[in-house]
Parts: C-alpha cells; structure tokens; sequence
C-alpha cells in the first residue's frame, strides 16, 4: 500500500514540493526502521520520482518552481537606488578602516567608537 501512494501522489502532482514532501516522507520510514519502531524498511517500497525538468539546467521549470520571485519595477528601482548608495559609502567606509588600521586599532567597531 505504501509504494501506491507514491505512485498517487506522484501521477496528481510532481511539483518541487511534492517531490519534497514525499521525501521527507521516505526518510522518515527510513527513521522509524532505523528506530526498531517497525520491523520492515518500508521506504524500499517507497520510490519518489524525480520532478520530469532537467535539474541540471533548470529547464522545463517555471519561474515559482526555480524559487525565483518576481518583482515590480518599484521595487527594482528601489533596490537600485540602495544598491548605488551602498556602492558610494564604500569608499568612505574603506578610508575609515584604513585609518584604523594604521592607529593599529584593529577591532571591529574601532571606527564607529571614535
């Protein structure tokens, strides 16, 4: 019965986290045998498919099942103009490193303690 509800689960779905889901699943029988719970291995009878995308190259996967999030042109902007200002504190930020290294004062928050 085992081995056919894998084979059920996987025929309805075989999204990323139905795969997932069905591993943690086959380890968990895995578990309860190593445990003495049950006297037989039960996750051999319990195959998981792999999802039908090539998992080398992300192809035939669409953009929610990469993990990947789509993003506004707000939010793109936004994080644009954050990244710019980090870039142009960086100098600063190196100048005042350097010159704690020179004090020989070379703790982490030596520069903002002054």
């Amino acid at each position: 019965q085992i081995g056919g509800y894998a084979e059920q689960v996987a025929k309805n779905t075989m999204s990323e986290e139905a795969v997932e889901g069905l591993q943690a699943v086959r380890k968990f029988l895995a578990f309860i045998h190593k445990q003495e719970i049950t006297d037989m291995n039960l996750a051999t009878h319990f195959r998981v498919r792999k999802s039908k995308g090539n998992s080398r190259t992300g192809r035939g996967r669409s953009l929610s099942q990469k993990g990947g999030q789509e993003m506004t042109q707000e939010g793109h902007d936004q994080l644009t103009s954050e990244r710019e200002l980090l870039e142009s504190n960086r100098v600063s930020i190196s100048e005042s490193i350097q010159t704690a290294a020179e004090d020989g004062d070379v703790r982490e928050n030596a520069p903002l303690e002054a």
